[in-house]
Formats: structure tokens, sequence, C-alpha cells
């Protein structure tokens, strides 16, 4: 894959332009005070969230079919589709100071067959009727983590995203490398204030929250 993420077509990207524009020091003190005022706000933003689960967050497998269709697109595009994603370097959620995320959005045909699939499945979890779900404007699309990218600790907003599902598409192992390839840490903090290590890096595995 490194033919195609770390070509000269994408040299342009935050990822890389930053570290020529910021030093490192500049770049953690900018982003330590940022995130301490999305702390504040985070935890303001908890509070006005609606309750509708016991515990605030679920984890099951995906159904299968279309799972495959979503990992079949993921291998299929990625080197072909994907763009980079180029957040603020200062951002306390996903800084493109620290992480290189890519961006590769689905078909809107792949997108109604996700729908269809896991809205009864969420509706069931909530005690809501389907129907009742409306799904975010805002085109549906994967993320792409490359090594040693972070998402942070945030709160999404509670008036366009109360309710959340991810699901794992895909990830490619680690080839040609003595190093043990460790599962990527995911973190939920449930309505028990407890912060809960999940393991969601199963291809099809879903997270509601």
């Amino acid at each position: 894959d490194a033919a195609f993420f770390c070509g000269e077509k994408f040299d342009g990207r935050r990822f890389v332009q930053s570290r020529f524009e910021l030093t490192e020091g500049h770049q953690l003190r900018e982003l330590k005070r940022r995130a301490a005022i999305d702390d504040r706000q985070m935890s303001e933003g908890a509070r006005d969230l609606p309750r509708f689960t016991t515990t605030g967050f679920h984890v099951m497998e995906g159904p299968q079919p279309v799972v495959d269709k979503l990992h079949e697109y993921y291998i299929a595009e990625r080197l072909r589709l994907s763009k980079p994603e180029d957040n603020e370097p200062f951002s306390p959620i996903i800084s493109s100071y620290q992480s290189d995320t890519w961006g590769l959005e689905v078909p809107q045909e792949l997108a109604e067959d996700l729908d269809l699939a896991i809205r009864p499945r969420v509706a069931e979890w909530l005690g809501l009727r389907a129907e009742d779900l409306e799904r975010s404007s805002k085109k549906l699309g994967m993320r792409i983590y490359h090594r040693g990218a972070l998402m942070n600790r945030h709160v999404d907003m509670a008036k366009t995203h109360p309710i959340g599902v991810i699901i794992h598409a895909g990830h490619l192992p680690r080839k040609r490398s003595a190093e043990r390839s460790e599962p990527w840490p995911f973190v939920i903090r449930g309505h028990d204030e407890v912060e809960h290590a999940l393991a969601p890096d199963q291809i099809g595995r879903v997270v509601m929250y």
C-alpha cells in the first residue's frame, strides 16, 4: 500500500506539511490547550445526551452479507479512491500532525444496504422503532487509520449524533515485520462512568453507542 499512500501525489497533505510548518513542542502545547477546552465542553455535552440504554454501548457481530460487501469494497477500492482527511493539526480529536488518516466514501447502494441491515438492530437495542431513527445526512464513509494514528477521547454532537455505530470493515496483516501486531485499543465510557476497553478490530465487529 505504500506506493499509493506515500506517493508524491499526496505529499501536500497536512500530515506531511505540518511537520515542516510546526515544531513538536508548539504542536503539543497548542493541542494540550485545546484538549483542555474540549474536555470541559465534552463533560457538559455528555450531560445533555439522552440515555436510551442502561450501559450506553453494545458490541455485536454485524450481518455477514453486508459485512462481506463492505470488506470487499475496502480491499478493492482503498488504493484507488481513498483521500487524505486533512484534519486540523491542532484538532483535539484527530490531529493531522499526529495521525495519518484517510477517508473512503461508501457508494450510495452499499450505504443503503448497510442502513437496511443495521438500523433494525440498533432500534431493537434502543427499544425504538426502526422508522423512528434518522440517518445522518452526512455521506457515509470509512476512515482508514495508519499505524500510530490516534482518535482521542471525545463525545459526538448531541444534536446531530445522539446515537452512533462503528463497523470494522477490514485491516491488513502486518507483513515483513518482526513486531507483534497488537489489537487497536478502543476505550468507551459507559453510563456507569467506567471506561471499558473493547476489541473492535475484528472484521465485522459492530460497536453501537
